[in-house]
């Protein structure tokens, strides 16, 4: 990250080259193991590593729509893993998708528990980067929290808890559908 253009972006093309290389070869081992020994064997956690490599690699070379894919197939083979939504809405902010880039970070919020996905959501409130976003915060015992009775909060919230598989807290948002 500290190189500067034109020797970040060759880097960041090797990157790419690498971690697309990266990928077919995990892929090929695995296919031929399946084949030798007759079954499906799962994709490893470390596999999703590659993809997120990927995604970050096209997230700086500026180009969110392969940066995205990359984020989400890591997403299906790891996701536990918070970096990994916090790409995807990286990834739908270069392309002006701020609701989506919200819900991406609501779902990793809730599918991982993790607190700074939390902040970077309400980051993304405070900066408005979402139309109809000036009832999304408001004050808290402990500064600045999202407002939940915000239609908005609300929607994004809940397609998050969708996304995430956590009827639990759909149900305390009172979520519809």
């Amino acid at each position: 990250n500290l190189l500067r253009p034109p020797n970040a972006i060759a880097q960041y093309q090797r990157s790419v080259k690498f971690a697309l290389r990266s990928i077919a070869i995990d892929q090929a081992s695995r296919d031929l193991y399946d084949r030798r020994y007759g079954f499906k064997t799962a994709v490893p956690v470390s596999s999703a590593d590659a993809y997120r490599t990927l995604a970050s690699a096209y997230l700086r070379l500026d180009q969110p729509q392969p940066a995205l894919s990359a984020a989400m197939q890591a997403q299906i083979i790891d996701p536990a893993n918070a970096e990994v939504y916090g790409e995807m809405a990286d990834a739908y902010l270069a392309q002006r998708h701020g609701e989506d880039a919200a819900i991406a970070l609501a779902e990793g919020m809730f599918a991982t528990s993790d607190r700074g996905l939390r902040e970077d959501l309400l980051k993304l409130y405070q900066q408005g980067a979402i139309d109809g976003s000036s009832c999304a915060v408001t004050a808290g015992p402990r500064g600045p929290a999202l407002n939940p009775s915000c239609e908005l909060v609300r929607r994004d919230l809940c397609e998050g808890t969708a996304r995430a598989h956590r009827p639990d807290l759909r149900s305390q948002l009172t979520c519809t559908n």
